[in-house]
């Protein structure tokens, strides 16, 4: 089963838009909601025209990069930025209430959430609102929320469904000799391959590829009226025009271009039933490279006449990825998955074949009618189960590349718009929700009698499911319901340790313990921690019953894909054990006596919880009062004392206008670095490196920024730009020889020279000594720094560099 999220925006004056809910094709309890917002369109419309013609994108068909990149740049990296952006400005007050309550009850029923955007604007559709991103992932590549667009207007009921027979597909070839050519052959001949293979193994319907090459006007009307075809799929050029663009066939007597109109398309494909147009072609949807708001595209022209899906591409896609997604697209078809689902899937299958860099996963456009429930076949309705669509395998289509799974491409960082409000808690979210079904539980379990037990069961299920961001939602905000409840922080603990926060598994499981010295799992999962057996993991035996911890062989570690889970519900629970007996001062309590409670809590030798929850209401406060350096400086303590999942906490405190400040562009690069030395697969060198940029972009004569920046690229081996960041570090500390970020840089440059030796053989001895001078150079200036303890004691080291020093201590 699916969820409805309708959408629509349309124009108020100038630049207000009204966003509403289109609350007759949603579930039930999920409130009505307006807002009237204020946007900078065509500040969007050029920073996304400049992403969609960065020169990564200019070489699309050659694949090859060039020296016109930047090193340093990363068009992926502020696709994901603009896509922050976007999910930020469409989902705020009301209406965000409304999404989170959506989102919440389609979780709770294990339905797919489908979204749906309708946009009523000339300048609106050219954004990519396929990038939108919640913080965690593009909404439009993940299995359990759906994204397509629709026309607003008179649309009128879409009548008819899926086909009970084979289905058909025409696959219009089209190469005219005065255009560029394409690799068409080849495209056809491996889709129809890989649509015949293995007809007998797939639960789908079965698929009838007819391919029509080089046809003109004529032929093309003529096979269309005797095809009773589903899906008309178009490989070749298009343009823009004022008559819903033109596609581009072949004149069979010159082979030269014979225009076919956008209407004229429309016209023929609605005449004759077909339900589906692919266009494999540039410029046959909205891009944000379009120039004129007078200028139409085939996409328009097919949406006045209601053809029930449209998939295009933004902007031009090359040959061997349209292919890819050709491959990908039908195979999920053919395994019965509605439209929606089978594109999400495969953009999922391209960022994996070609990485995450490559931004060929958010040029397909795909607009479905209102009324249309994506499905081709009846096979989809009744014979696929909603959350096997869900968890089954992605189709990918490898072809030999490596699994990218977004590292190093996307930024998983959050702002603090991505947190729950206190107006769309869980316990709201399930209000109104369908009885859990008694047979998901077994017969000893007590079904849930109060919104406590809703949500902890609500934990459990989502615990078991392998969404442990949601149920470390539930769990926090049971605490904040009951915060004496032994059980659910021993639950919380389960679900942080599995998470990977061990101190605040540690946390929770000592409350549990407190509360209840009779209970024996959260002893037991205490002194596993204590006694450094932290990689002991549990197996949930089913939603409505506890966790169990235990070190049997057969207990598994959840195969969790880390892109798809979002760190903001720990945040969450971490502020409701705040607030729950870990001893912190309330937000706007003043600290007694004249010390401060920053320098207080950071110099307690003592990382307790209450020191840690002291700090995190600082951070708050200060960041609530304006007084972001302050905020900054509570957050660096936590960091000090590797309060990582607290330290985040407080992060999501600093406002909008806050979080580009370059001290905390800097701290969110810390936070990230520190995150992923523990093996927090939801951080990554390549993340810290990213906050460093901006930090140093905005203050480059700082030391510590560049230092930082510099180790970053080391790590990515990138030896060139750590140099150059490093010699910045020299040049700005020449007053003072001994300084940290000095002799740092000193060591960075030192372990540079010696890579070098291992690749220029005639030169090793040389550099292999300016290595040693510089390391000598560095140990001399600041000896204690380069103690081991001094070493393990400092957050920017990591075992890969402590590796390398020991590397270089044996010159």
């Amino acid at each position: 089963m699916t969820q409805e999220f309708l959408l629509s925006v349309t124009p108020v004056e100038g630049d207000k838009y009204l966003i509403r809910t289109e609350h007759e094709r949603m579930s039930a309890g999920v409130p009505v909601a307006q807002e009237i917002v204020t946007w900078q369109v065509e500040d969007w419309i050029e920073q996304a025209a400049k992403l969609m013609d960065d020169p990564l994108l200019g070489l699309l068909r050659s694949g090859t990069p060039t020296s016109a990149t930047p090193p340093n740049s990363s068009s992926n990296s502020n696709l994901v930025l603009l896509g922050q952006e976007l999910y930020h400005a469409l989902f705020q007050g009301t209406i965000r209430d409304s999404w989170l309550a959506a989102q919440g009850i389609a979780q709770n029923q294990q339905d797919i959430l489908r979204l749906r955007l309708g946009l009523m604007d000339n300048r609106l559709p050219r954004l990519p609102w396929e990038v939108i991103n919640g913080g965690d992932r593009p909404l439009a590549t993940g299995t359990d929320v759906v994204f397509s667009r629709y026309q607003l207007g008179n649309v009128p009921v879409y009548v008819g469904g899926g086909s009970g027979g084979p289905l058909r597909i025409l696959m219009v070839l089209s190469a005219p000799t005065d255009q560029d050519q394409l690799q068409l052959h080849e495209e056809a001949n491996h889709l129809r391959e890989e649509l015949e293979r293995d007809r007998s193994s797939h639960q789908g319907p079965e698929i009838e590829l007819k391919i029509l090459e080089q046809p003109g006007r004529e032929q093309l009307t003529q096979d269309l009226e005797q095809g009773n075809y589903d899906i008309f799929h178009y490989a070749g050029h298009s343009g823009w025009g004022a008559a819903g663009g033109d596609l581009y066939l072949v004149n069979s007597r010159t082979g030269l271009t014979e225009a076919l109109s956008g209407e004229d398309l429309a016209g023929l494909l609605v005449n004759n039933g077909v339900r589906m147009a692919v266009l494999n072609s540039c410029r046959g949807g909205h891009g944000a490279t379009a120039t004129g708001d007078s200028i139409e595209n085939l996409a328009d022209a097919l949406l006045r006449r209601r053809v029930p899906a449209i998939l295009a591409m933004a902007e031009r896609i090359p040959d061997d990825v349209a292919l890819s997604l050709s491959r990908l697209f039908y195979r999920n078809l053919k395994q019965g998955y509605p439209i929606d689902l089978s594109l999400n899937r495969s953009r999922q299958g391209l960022i994996s074949s070609y990485g995450s860099q490559q931004l060929y996963w958010a040029l397909p456009i795909l607009y479905l009618h209102p009324e249309f429930d994506g499905y081709l076949h009846n096979v989809g309705i009744d014979g696929i189960d909603p959350i096997d669509m869900m968890n089954s395998p992605m189709v990918m289509d490898f072809d030999g590349l490596p699994m990218d799974d977004f590292e190093g491409g996307m930024d998983l960082s959050l702002d603090d718009d991505d947190y729950v409000s206190d107006r769309s808690t869980i316990a709201d979210l399930m209000q109104g929700l369908n009885p859990t079904p008694e047979s998901m539980f077994p017969s000893s379990t007590l079904l849930p009698q109060s919104p406590v037990d809703d949500l902890l069961v609500l934990g459990k299920t989502l615990q078991h499911s392998g969404d442990l961001t949601g149920a470390i939602d539930a769990y926090g905000q049971a605490l904040k319901l009951d915060g004496q409840n032994a059980i659910i922080y021993d639950c919380l603990g389960t679900a942080l340790q599995q998470y990977g926060n061990l101190p605040e598994a540690l946390s929770a499981y000592r409350m549990a313990v407190q509360l209840d010295p009779t209970l024996d799992s959260a002893q037991a999962n205490l002194n596993a921690i204590r006694h450094g057996d932290p990689s002991r993991v549990f197996e949930i035996e089913s939603p409505g019953q506890a966790a169990v911890f235990g070190n049997s062989k057969s207990h598994q570690k959840s195969n969790i894909s880390p892109f798809w889970k979002k760190p903001a519900p720990i945040a969450i629970a971490f502020i409701a054990m705040i607030g729950l007996g870990f001893g912190a001062i309330k937000l706007g309590e003043k600290s007694n006596g004249k010390n401060d409670p920053i320098v207080a809590a950071s110099n307690d030798s003592n990382t307790s919880n209450s020191n840690i929850s002291v700090l995190v209401a600082t951070a708050t406060e200060e960041f609530s009062k304006q007084n972001p350096r302050r905020g900054q400086e509570a957050v660096e303590a936590l960091l000090n004392q590797n309060a990582l999942v607290a330290a985040e906490t407080a992060l999501s405190a600093a406002s909008s206008s806050q979080i580009n400040i370059h001290g905390i562009s800097y701290l969110r690069g810390r936070l990230s670095w520190q995150f992923a030395a523990q093996g927090n697969t939801l951080h990554s060198p390549q993340d810290a490196r990213r906050y460093w940029v901006i930090a140093a972009q905005k203050e480059p004569n700082n030391s510590a920024y560049q230092n930082a920046l510099g180790w970053s690229y080391y790590m990515e081996k990138n030896y060139d730009l750590s140099t150059s960041a490093w010699t910045q570090v020299l040049t700005l500390t020449e007053s003072d020889k001994t300084s940290k970020d000095r002799a740092m840089a000193t060591i960075g440059l030192a372990l540079n020279y010696m890579q070098a030796s291992k690749k220029d053989s005639k030169k090793a001895q040389s550099l292999k000594a300016e290595a040693v001078k510089l390391r000598d150079r560095a140990f001399k200036a600041r000896p204690d720094d380069f103690t081991e303890k001094s070493i393990i004691n400092n957050w920017l080291w990591t075992e890969k560099m402590i590796g390398d020093l020991k590397e270089l201590r044996s010159l």
